[in-house]
């Protein structure tokens, strides 16, 4: 009896050992899991030496899922085997440089006036009617950031497209398609009439475009492609990314500098000269992009691009033009390095006494700035700390090139 008692407990204790090294190798494994990006890049050939400087990570090629040649120096796309121990536990893809690519680094400032995909919805508001007060657009399920793509199978292209059909609806149903969310819904909505004017009325602020002044990243001197801003261009009321139907690029002379100080950034003031120099092909949460119709006369010699895994923390420059008219160069430090989202990679603090005299750091306008290391392009200037404008996050240069279309 008491022998048998004893190989119960040693059978109970060897279980009790079996569940927690189960335990600890799932929580192992989903710790590893959540280290391992989707995505990375290599120059070369990429089938060897992929690296994610994870212990006891390994790569290896799984599966090619197409190429891209020659896009954006992406010369070819394929998945691999994330590796714990050599079991595999996440697909990650692989996005291969042409080791000759070379891009010429901008610091140009360049003017965008974008005309949206749609018509997006900015603000909800109610319509002053003889029964009281009534927001038609809320009662149909409108949302602030919805794009309003069509009324009635109708396209809507302009704030002046739904203010008419709206006012001349008579008070009939109108069925509204909006994209919500990457989906297009229907929905019904009824025109109030405004007592005060005697118009129909959905409720709605809406907007169609807007302009602005940034910076430009890079050129592709092979077909005049560039990238610039390294972040959206968002709707000033809603901060989501403007979708794009179509932009012109202009170039721009900077007329002033307001200086940045703690707690409220300084920017970059300017006019578009005439004339367009080129167009916007797409607006994305990494940066906008477009052609050129010429090489563009401050641009800088073709460099190689650096990746992720080559950028080290410490000495920099950034490249950007203010009211000089030219291109100059200043230091700055990279102070860390780590994705904390698509367009913040970097964080970077100017030490240039020069450029700190003129902005006092960071401003509005500087977005897009080229980052370079090492005669590399990094990447690029995104956002400024609101309470320490000599401090701002960078991008990546493979982040841009990765969703530039």
């Amino acid at each position: 009896m008491l022998a048998e008692k004893t190989t119960k407990k040693r059978m109970s204790a060897w279980k009790r050992l079996a569940v927690l090294l189960c335990a600890g190798a799932l929580c192992l494994t989903c710790c590893v899991y959540l280290k391992i990006p989707d995505s990375v890049s290599v120059h070369g050939d990429g089938a060897a030496g992929v690296s994610l400087s994870l212990p006891f990570v390994s790569v290896r090629a799984n599966k090619a899922v197409g190429a891209a040649a020659d896009l954006n120096g992406v010369s070819c796309t394929y998945t691999a085997d994330a590796c714990l121990f050599g079991v595999p536990v996440k697909d990650v893809s692989v996005n291969v440089y042409d080791e000759n690519l070379r891009l010429c680094p901008g610091g140009m400032t360049f003017g965008v006036r974008l005309k949206t995909k749609g018509v997006l919805i900015i603000g909800i508001s109610e319509v002053v009617t003889s029964k009281g007060r009534v927001s038609p657009a809320n009662a149909a399920g409108l949302a602030v950031s919805d794009v309003i793509l069509a009324i009635d199978k109708n396209e809507c292209n302009s704030v002046s497209d739904v203010t008419e059909t709206v006012a001349n609806s008579g008070g009939k149903e109108l069925t509204f398609t909006v994209e919500r969310d990457g989906k297009q819904v229907d929905v019904t909505l009824t025109p109030a009439l405004c007592e005060d004017d005697g118009v129909y009325r959905a409720g709605l602020w809406v907007r169609d475009g807007t302009a602005g002044i940034g910076t430009v990243t890079y050129v592709n001197a092979e077909d005049m492609t560039f990238g610039g801003l390294g972040h959206g261009i968002c709707d000033a009321d809603t901060g989501e990314v403007m979708p794009l139907s179509d932009g012109t690029v202009f170039d721009v002379t900077v007329s002033g500098i307001v200086k940045g100080a703690q707690g409220k950034p300084g920017e970059l003031k300017g006019y578009f000269n005439s004339g367009k120099c080129g167009m916007l092909t797409s607006n994305t949460e990494t940066g906008v992009y477009g052609v050129f119709a010429a090489m563009p006369g401050l641009c800088g010699e073709p460099v190689p691009i650096a990746l992720e895994s080559e950028i080290e923390t410490g000495e920099a420059k950034v490249l950007c033009s203010l009211d000089e008219g030219e291109v100059k160069e200043y230091s700055v430090t990279v102070e860390k390095i780590g994705r904390v989202s698509d367009e913040k990679n970097m964080l970077v603090r100017v030490t240039d006494p020069a450029l700190i005299e003129k902005t006092g750091g960071i401003v509005q306008g500087m977005s897009g700035s080229p980052l370079m290391q090492n005669g590399k392009l990094i990447g690029a200037v995104t956002h400024v700390m609101i309470n320490d404008p000599l401090c701002g996050y960078g991008i990546y240069i493979e982040n841009m090139l990765n969703n530039a279309q």
